[in-house]
């Protein structure tokens, strides 16, 4: 694959990526208090135990997510940089990421209704196309994202995407099997069908 294939892959990588953090975001929003970690509701416990790890894991994932792209965007990679050496050295690159994470991220909460709400107009523009400042970073002489560290940004992004990949096949498994009609989980996520969708591979 030539130098500019791997720079056109990883711009599509970035969108991908997006679109999959705002999926992520709007499943998390779509989640019943009862399934929430924070809750001590004594109903669905069977299906409570698996539904707060995959909660926990999209949080986890959704704030990886962001601080990747927040890097990749970023002028300098210094910020990329030490990401990375956290990603390579960790045995759960996504859950050490994240709590690493939560320290710039106080508006998660906020983050994730704001996408919550987003139709899927808006949600096709983000995920197709980068705005002035996103593209100028992007396409600036010598920019470094296209340069010697362009294989760590394809690898970690692309990983990262998977791992949103696998929770939701999680939750399309837990909806067939019936584990969450107790907690009308299913029905929250068919009502709000485009979350899932937005998983499907373009």
């Amino acid at each position: 694959m030539s130098k500019n294939e791997n720079v056109h892959e990883m711009r599509m990588q970035i969108l991908s990526l997006r679109s999959a953090g705002i999926a992520c975001a709007t499943a998390i929003h779509y989640f019943p208090p009862c399934c929430r970690p924070e809750s001590d509701r004594p109903q669905c416990a069977e299906a409570r135990v698996a539904l707060k790890q995959l909660y926990e894991g999209m949080n986890e994932l959704l704030f990886s997510t962001r601080m990747a792209l927040a890097a990749v965007f970023h002028p300098d990679s210094e910020g990329w940089d030490f990401l990375w050496e956290l990603a390579e050295e960790s045995t759960c690159a996504e859950s050490d990421m994240a709590k690493f994470g939560q320290y710039f991220y106080s508006d998660q909460d906020e983050y994730i209704r704001f996408y919550a709400g987003i139709d899927s107009d808006m949600m096709r523009q983000l995920g197709r196309g980068f705005s002035d400042e996103e593209w100028k970073v992007l396409t600036a002489k010598g920019a470094w994202q296209n340069g010697k560290r362009l294989p760590h940004v394809l690898s970690l992004l692309k990983y990262l995407e998977d791992q949103i990949a696998k929770k939701f096949d999680l939750f399309d498994s837990g909806i067939q099997s019936g584990l969450l009609g107790d907690c009308n989980l299913g029905k929250r996520i068919q009502k709000k069908a485009q979350a899932p969708k937005l998983m499907e591979r373009q």
